[in-house]
């Protein structure tokens, strides 16, 4: 907690039941704090290389976009984002292998991301993962082109 404020990220709870959020403050601090739980809808849709691309929406904190197309192992695809309203920063996008893992990031500024020419290691499903950290929404163009 920094200011008075602090964030959980969005998390999977593994099991059904009764969770308890802690607040354990330092040493002889005291106070109070206001919490709000949210349920967050993660957007999950589809483009296709040298198509129109579609718009990563981030509704609320902890949301995440994931938009995925089919890539062929020793393609070269670049990712353009653009009319993002995301806040400045790296690490959003990031281009995911078909497995999961990374593949490359890039960095907003002014709107605009790219992860440039990237050749694809594997045949399979890829993704760019839209991951804003904190509190952040906004909305953000993408599209693949080889």
């Amino acid at each position: 907690m920094f200011g008075g404020n602090s964030f959980i990220d969005a998390t999977v709870l593994p099991d059904t039941g009764t969770y308890t959020v802690l607040v354990r403050p330092s040493e002889r601090a005291t106070g109070q704090a206001t919490i709000s739980l949210r349920t967050v809808a993660d957007q999950r849709s589809t483009i296709t290389v040298n198509g129109p691309g579609g718009t990563a929406t981030i509704p609320g904190p902890g949301a995440t976009a994931r938009l995925t197309f089919a890539g062929t192992a020793g393609q070269k695809v670049f990712v353009d984002v653009s009319d993002a309203t995301l806040p400045d920063g790296c690490g959003v996008p990031t281009l995911l292998r078909p497995n999961g893992d990374v593949l490359k990031g890039g960095c907003v500024f002014g709107g605009r991301a790219t992860i440039d020419g990237t050749v694809l290691p594997d045949t399979g499903t890829y993704t760019v993962l839209i991951d804003p950290s904190g509190r952040v929404t906004g909305t953000a163009r993408v599209r693949g082109h080889t």
